[in-house]
């Protein structure tokens, strides 16, 4: 249970830095961002999210990122489809708890945190059709096997 919430949490993290560097570089000092963000730790330890955040570009940001060896990016080369494999990891890890666990409360967990991930698959399958994206970009963003 416990790995998932922090699973769930760096990949707030990580998808919140993602944003703010595209899109808000200019508007967030390095202090500012650090309060943005969630102060637990999984896969990315303290020392590489900090590197993370002190990134003074999207790039340099996406570098760090795909060099980091605990964050198993398969996914394409677009920010877009990094930002979902962090969801795709999710998934994949709370799958296997919810067919490998015992423990109930596991078991609750990882219905959950696939719930969760359902919900945001029907919202970018809603949102993508209304702003007319390919089928291909559409399927970038699930969070599928």
């Amino acid at each position: 249970v416990r790995d998932l919430f922090l699973q769930e949490i760096e990949v707030y993290n990580l998808e919140l830095l993602l944003r703010v560097k595209l899109y808000f570089a200019a508007v967030y000092s390095e202090t500012e961002l650090r309060g943005l963000l969630m102060p637990w730790y999984w896969r990315i330890g303290k020392r590489r999210m900090t590197q993370l955040v002190q990134s003074e570009t999207p790039e340099a940001y996406l570098a760090l990122l795909r060099a980091t060896p605990s964050f198993h990016y398969t996914g394409g080369a677009t920010p877009e489809e990094l930002a979902a494999e962090g969801g795709r990891q999710t998934y994949h890890h709370a799958r296997t708890v919810l067919h490998l666990t015992s423990a109930p409360h596991a078991a609750l967990a990882a219905f959950v945190s696939l719930a969760k991930l359902e919900r945001e698959n029907v919202v970018n399958v809603i949102e993508g059709v209304r702003y007319g994206l390919a089928p291909e970009q559409v399927r970038a963003m699930l969070y599928l096997s």
